[in-house]
């Protein structure tokens, strides 16, 4: 379980350092996007949501280990099912967003 953790934390400051990048225009991850500032603001903003998802996952995985190791009992199912479905959810949402925007940015050219 802290190896989990430590891997979403890590997600969350690689797509952390892609949105402070993606708002300077200088996106490696999808280059595209450096077009224009108004299209390189909103990738940074799904960026941010994948990051901020993956800190909040993160958090309350971390959260649930602690409890297993105060308590010595496992922790709550329902709890970690949120875990995984805020993480989830927030990465798919964010890309899915990013995959829309990529989409629009090819029709127009």
């Amino acid at each position: 379980m802290l190896f989990y953790t430590v891997v979403l934390f890590l997600i969350s400051i690689f797509f952390y350092s892609e949105t402070r990048q993606t708002r300077k225009m200088a996106s490696r991850l999808l280059p595209e996007f450096n077009a224009d500032a108004s299209t390189a603001a909103l990738a940074a903003k799904h960026f941010f949501t994948i990051s901020a998802c993956s800190a909040t996952s993160g958090i309350l995985v971390f959260g649930c280990w602690v409890y297993q190791k105060i308590t010595h009992l496992t922790c709550p199912k329902p709890f970690l099912a949120f875990s995984m479905l805020i993480y989830a959810g927030g990465f798919m949402l964010g890309l899915y967003r990013c995959y829309k925007l990529k989409i629009t940015l090819n029709s127009k050219q």
